[in-house]
């Protein structure tokens, strides 16, 4: 599996719900065309914590969200960069997205625990 995840900060001079509202719909749509793509997810950061505590601690800090994008290979995932649809997302990203408030990069995972949910993650 080809991981990569995209760290996000929305734009300024937009309000959250608008971008939240955005990058569920129009953008989600364009990306979740992206071919070669097996999982798309979109996790929107609430809060941020603190750095001793660990604890909910005010408004999110450094990123507002993050998304992430699973591929067979990395072959996969080069294929789809060369794609319509991936350059789509790109030329849409800026209507939420700030380029200087984005980072990505490849993941590599270990798997600690897993627990079966009911949405089915974690079956055999």
């Amino acid at each position: 599996m080809y991981k990569v995840i995209w760290l996000v900060k929305f734009q300024p001079d937009k309000p959250r719900e608008e971008v939240l509202e955005w990058w569920r719909g129009r953008h989600a749509e364009l990306a979740k065309v992206t071919p070669g793509m097996l999982r798309y997810v979109q996790s929107y950061w609430v809060e941020a914590l603190d750095p001793v505590t660990q604890q909910a601690a005010g408004t999110p800090g450094a990123f507002d969200g993050h998304a992430e994008h699973w591929f067979e290979s990395k072959e996969a995932y080069e294929a789809a960069l060369a794609s319509p649809e991936w350059k789509k997302t790109l030329v849409d990203g800026p209507f939420g997205f700030m380029d200087e408030g984005r980072a990505g990069g490849v993941l590599e995972e270990t798997v600690i625990t897993w627990d079966r949910m009911d949405d089915g993650r974690g079956s055999p």
